[in-house]
């Protein structure tokens, strides 16, 4: 499965979406910062423990084949959604 990470806000253009197995993820939306307790690691691999609309996200990037981020430049590094994500 192909994903594509991106915090675009006016929209991919057509040269960037993956084929018929892949997914468009879209990290704008709000989720709640980490809490650090890593139950996403030790108790239950892939899923956070935290009821948001980011709540799967990491079974989602950790089965991906291919994993395209689109993002800003913030400082050398990826923005904030992103991070979040």
């Amino acid at each position: 499965m192909n994903v594509l990470l991106h915090d675009l806000q006016s929209g991919l253009p057509q040269f960037l979406l993956p084929g018929e197995n892949g997914v468009v993820f879209y990290a704008g939306k709000n989720g709640l910062p980490c809490k650090g307790c890593f139950h996403c690691w030790l108790k239950n691999p892939g899923f956070c423990v935290i009821p948001d609309e980011l709540q799967h996200a990491g079974a989602l990037l950790g089965n991906a084949e291919t994993l395209t981020i689109v993002t800003q430049n913030c400082f050398g590094g990826y923005s904030p959604a992103v991070k979040t994500v």
